[in-house]
């Protein structure tokens, strides 16, 4: 998968009626590591443990916040190296930047590995949709009927988006955006706290 440029590996996410509940789909990417250790990173640590995965550590070129709860071991142009060292078989950008977390999900896939997947347990979302390697859906987000997440994209917490919607590659939906059905947002584009 290339987007923009930018060679993509990943899984691409298909809810299915067949999953009890409303539980996420468990994912075969056990071990990931980050890119990112700010305050955005703490979140993606809660989906992604959601979502079934072991995250083993961070790559940063800055401290990690307080109480991030796993260890920054390199910086993040070492994705990598560290990646090897650790043995993961998978990565993901936890970093808000939409251009910043583009170059980083590149910097992932040309590492050979893909990138994983993040959502929230308490997101809902309809057997219908499909949602891009690399993206988060956060707790609280609302993802209806025939709608796409493009990779890479943020659909933040409370952030409803309605029927036959598409969100593009690198997008962010901000906690409490509202869209309304047949929305297309296009790639890099921000829809920012509760704009409807």
């Amino acid at each position: 998968m290339t987007f923009d440029g930018y060679p993509l590996r990943g899984t691409v996410v298909s809810m299915s009626r067949d999953r009890p509940g409303n539980e996420p789909p468990i994912t075969v990417l056990r071990r990931v590591l980050l890119i990112g250790a700010g305050g955005h990173a703490r979140v993606c640590i809660s989906a992604l443990r959601d979502s079934g995965v072991e995250v083993v550590g961070s790559v940063s070129d800055r401290a990690a916040v307080a109480g991030l709860g796993i260890d920054v071991v390199g910086v993040d142009t070492e994705f990598a190296r560290f990646a090897d060292e650790l043995g993961v078989n998978a990565g993901f950008v936890a970093i808000g930047d939409n251009r910043v977390r583009a170059r980083f999900a590149a910097q992932i896939s040309d590492s050979g590995r893909p990138l994983a997947t993040a959502i929230s347990r308490s997101a809902i979302i309809d057997a219908d949709v499909t949602i891009g390697a690399g993206s988060l859906v956060m707790p609280g987000a609302v993802i209806n009927a025939a709608s796409t997440v493009g990779p890479g994209a943020i659909v933040n917490t409370s952030a409803s988006v309605d029927h036959d919607c598409t969100i593009g590659a690198f997008v962010h939906v901000a906690p409490g955006a509202t869209l309304g059905g047949g929305v297309t947002i296009e790639a890099y584009a921000m829809i920012g706290i509760g704009a409807t």
